[in-house]
């Protein structure tokens, strides 16, 4: 089978999001960030229904600007799923304080939405993921904030560069917790190039 990035060799990512963008450059296909504006609301109170269907508000607004794309589309959401409740992003640094304080020593869901746009049909599905964080001091949270990694990140950690550091363990695909289920939209692609 063909690689990804022969079949896709090129993407336009409709985000900001430095983790997918590298997650699909390191697959070798090149990234043309173009993020959509959305006011990020839904009345999905199901997590999963919840990020795809913000994921699905990103496409249409995307499609609605770019009617006919020459390239791939992929728009992405993704929340944090902690007793029962869905967080996004902290706006303040004493709110990615209290999100780091209740995370301590205890597990999350990463529920990760997407929509691709792909050969004229627009894909849409999502994924989970499990994190469990350390027991963390205050020492520790105080540290991690400094680094300023929590700004503009579900959760308020970027688990994918020193947020590693605050997780004790994990279990799913680690491109989910980065906010890109590739896997699934991969499948897609691999499909249909298959048919």
């Amino acid at each position: 089978m063909a690689s990804y990035r022969e079949m896709m060799p090129e993407v336009i990512l409709a985000s900001q999001s430095v983790a997918r963008k590298w997650l699909l450059e390191n697959e070798g296909i090149k990234v043309h960030v173009m993020p959509t504006g959305i006011d990020e609301h839904s009345d999905k109170k199901d997590p999963l229904g919840h990020v795809e269907d913000l994921a699905m508000q990103k496409m249409d607004r995307f499609l609605k600007e770019h009617p006919r794309p020459s390239l791939p589309v992929i728009c992405c959401d993704t929340m944090i799923v902690f007793e029962g409740e869905l967080i996004g992003k902290a706006h303040s640094i004493g709110e990615a304080r209290a999100m780091l304080r209740r995370f301590s020593g205890r597990e999350q869901v990463i529920a990760c939405g997407y929509a691709f746009f792909w050969q004229g049909r627009v894909y849409h599905g999502s994924d989970i993921a499990h994190v469990r964080f350390k027991a963390l001091s205050d020492k520790d949270i105080d540290a991690y904030l400094a680094t300023r990694e929590w700004e503009g990140a579900a959760g308020a950690y970027r688990i994918q560069w020193k947020g590693k550091s605050l997780v004790e363990s994990t279990e799913g695909s680690e491109a989910t917790m980065l906010g890109l289920p590739q896997e699934k939209i991969f499948a897609i692609i691999g499909a249909d190039c298959a048919r």
